[in-house]
Formats: structure tokens, sequence, C-alpha cells
């Protein structure tokens, strides 16, 4: 009874991984959710009128915008296709594995502060500042997070051999979001999985376990507004920039194109995902100038593109990271990293 029962949840599991890469687009919890793409097609459509208030516009000059025929036509964009396929594949897979260990990490560390702290905070009313801070404190950390994992993907020499299959897109299309070794799907929710979990350990035993009494108090609301708006736009042809002191704060989708620009002023800058403020802190920020003109993809320092980038082969963007980055890990051997890497 129990192997039935067992052999069943298999299958079932097995047809919920299969079925993902269609069922993501309707589900809340996820950025590929339909509504998303919706928002962002809403907002670039507005940008579009708002930049050529002065000039013709059309309803047939609004699809050329929308769909350059450049980037659909494009094999780096056929390329995000297959990535996108087989990104709901492995993530499917991955979150079955992977959200069970990270639940219990907060626990874990509250366990670990009661000795050397005390006892945390008890049930009880919250104060009504909180209703601010923590969600507020609560997204900070899970900015830091993806700043951090990020900023580690393009300062490890083996770890940017596997952040390369994002960085080789020579066009960027809604769908460059999912084009991503495994490696980094691994390791970028797994950093903001215990950078968030040491913020909210730290939230709960300053306040209590109360903190999570209601949906309000879920930082995933101040996520969910930005993808449903203008986070697709950060890997696409859709020039929205923010400058000033609000692109101090905010990353607008010019502040990632320049992140993948093979231009050598824009390496390693702007790590961020929604705020800049991180960037700002630890001087990887820089703001989008008008008129600059981004080569993107990735060349060496003789400025022939990479195999990455020539290449439309899922296998081979599977593949070759690992030999890549083995010669690099590998005792004995010299270093040999010369591709030129921007910055995602």
């Amino acid at each position: 009874m129990l192997t039935s029962h067992a052999s069943q949840n298999a299958v079932d599991t097995l047809i919920d991984i299969l079925v993902f890469p269609v069922t993501r687009l309707f589900d809340v919890h996820q950025q590929t959710i339909w509504i998303s793409y919706l928002g962002t097609l809403i907002v670039a459509t507005g940008f579009y009128f708002v930049t050529r208030r002065r000039r013709k516009t059309s309803l047939k000059g609004l699809w050329r915008y929308l769909f350059p025929k450049r980037l659909v036509a494009h094999a780096s964009t056929r390329l995000d296709v297959k990535m996108y396929i087989y990104s709901g594949l492995y993530l499917a897979a991955q979150a079955a594995i992977l959200l069970g260990g990270m639940k219990g990490l907060t626990p874990a560390l509250l366990a670990l502060a009661e000795p050397v702290f005390g006892p945390g905070a008890p049930h009880g009313p919250l104060p009504g500042w909180a209703i601010i801070a923590v969600p507020a404190f609560l997204y900070l950390a899970f900015e830091l997070g993806y700043w951090l994992s990020h900023y580690l993907l393009h300062r490890v020499d083996w770890l940017w051999e596997f952040h390369k299959v994002h960085h080789s897109a020579e066009v960027l299309t809604p769908l460059t979001e999912w084009r991503q070794h495994p490696v980094e799907f691994f390791l970028v929710p797994v950093i903001m999985g215990a950078v968030s979990s040491i913020a909210l350990a730290i939230v709960t035993w300053g306040l209590g376990p109360d903190i999570e009494m209601s949906a309000f108090w879920n930082p995933s609301l101040i996520l969910f507004a930005f993808v449903a708006t203008y986070m697709h736009l950060r890997h696409s042809h859709v020039n929205l920039t923010v400058t000033g002191i609000w692109g101090r704060i905010f990353q607008s989708p010019a502040h990632h194109h320049i992140h993948h620009s093979t231009d050598p002023r824009h390496f390693d800058k702007n790590f961020g995902f929604c705020l800049s403020v991180w960037d700002w802190a630890f001087r990887t920020l820089y703001i989008p100038k008008k008129g600059e003109i981004l080569t993107l993809g990735l060349y060496d320092e003789h400025g022939r593109q990479d195999e990455l980038t020539t290449s439309a082969s899922l296998w081979t963007h599977m593949a070759l990271p690992f030999q890549r980055a083995w010669k690099l890990i590998r005792p004995g051997k010299p270093k040999d990293n010369a591709v030129i890497h921007p910055a995602e």
C-alpha cells in the first residue's frame, strides 16, 4: 500500500514537472504568470506613444516597435525559447528539493540565536511602525541576496563560466531572463534564501512570531508590482530609463541593458534586481546615459565572438561551462579566462 502511494506521488510529481513550462504561465507565485507579460505590454505600449508624441504613430508602427523582425527572427531568440522550456522543467524539479530545505533555515537560525542573544520576543501585538518597516526590511534583504549572488557570478572566475550562458545573448527578449545554466539556477535562490532567512530570523526574534500573521506582511507583494509592470523589459529592446536620484533607487530596464553591454566601462555594473540601492552602496552602479549605443554578447580580448554567443545549441550551453570551469579549478592547471565579460 505504501509502495503504491509512493509510486502515485512520484507519477504526480513527474507530471507536474513536465507540464510546468505551461502551468507556470498561470501560477501567481511565478514571475512568468501571463498577467505580468500583459502588464509589460501595456507599459511598453505607453512608452512607445510617450516617446513619439511629437511624431506620427500608428498601430502598424506600434506592432513593429513591440515585435521587431530582427529580434523575433534572431538565432539568439530561438535559443531563448529552448531555454524557457528547459528552465521550466529544471526549476520544477529543483523546487521539489530546494524549497523544503530553505523553509527550515529560519527556525534553525532562531534556535542558534537563542543561547547567544536570549529568547526572542513572545506572541503579542505588533507596533504600528512595523506595518511599513518589516516588509521594507525583508524586501531590502531579498534585493541584497540577489545583488550578492549576482556579484559572485561575475567576480568568481569559475562561476562566471556558468553565468556566461546568460550573457551570451546578442539580443534581449523577455525570455532571456530564463537563459541560465542549472548551476546559476541553483546558486542564486540558495544565496537569496539564506540572506532572506537571516533577515526573517532577525525580525522574528525582535518582534515575535506574529509578524507572519497576514499576507500584508509578505514583501513579495512589492515584487509582484515590479513583475507586473516593467520587470520583463529588463531583457528587451525597450530603453525605458530612470536617471537622477530615482536611478539610484530603482533599476530601470536601461540599467540592466547597460549590464549586458560589451563596453568595458559597463563591466560588472548594475547587479540589482528591482532596486539600485545596493549597487549605489557598493559602488557598482552605472546610471544610463542618453544616446549610448550598446553591443551585446560575449567577445574575447581580440574582438572574436565566444562560442556561447555563436552557438544556438542547448547542449553547448549546458556542457561547455562545466568544461571551462573545470579547467579553472583543476589542481595544477593555470587559469585562462580570456573572455572579456560584461555584467548581467
